[in-house]
């Protein structure tokens, strides 16, 4: 698995709490997207070779949380080279001008375990299709597997 480098301060954002959501939809071969609370996830075409049912969380609490069911599921690049992405909106959360956003991969209890590599500008275009759930500003992470996803700086 490619995990990003730490670039921030190592502490998840804080932000209002959203409504809780919970999406459960059947992505496949084609590709497909998402959406659970201000949470896109993109899964790219071959990225799965057969259709799996999906599970996206976002409970309300003071972080931009989302959980990916069933855990450790995991994707081949595909098409596009990406695999599966994350895109968080963060117009509910207290950022900073100068904080540097990363999307990282958190235990239940919220401790960072890893973070995830940021969509490159083409990666982003691909997230761009889906700008109407994101809101005016987002963060993004590229998926390797599933489990629990925030944002840190």
């Amino acid at each position: 698995m490619l995990a990003a480098q730490r670039v921030g301060g190592g502490r998840l954002i804080a932000c209002t709490p959203l409504a809780y959501d919970s999406v459960t939809q059947v992505i496949g071969p084609a590709g497909g997207f998402l959406v659970a609370g201000g949470h896109v996830l993109v899964v790219d075409s071959l990225a799965l070779s057969s259709p799996v049912s999906i599970t996206a969380v976002a409970p309300s609490q003071s972080v931009n949380l989302v959980r990916f069911r069933p855990e450790g599921l995991k994707f081949k690049p595909g098409v596009h080279g990406i695999g599966a992405l994350v895109a968080t909106n963060l117009d509910n959360c207290n950022v900073h001008p100068n904080q540097v956003l990363q999307v990282v991969n958190v235990t239940d209890s919220l401790s960072i375990l890893t973070y995830l590599q940021a969509p490159t500008t083409a990666d982003s275009a691909v997230v761009v299709k889906y700008k109407t759930y994101l809101g005016s500003l987002w963060v993004g992470g590229l998926l390797h597997h599933f489990s629990n996803y925030a944002v840190a700086w």
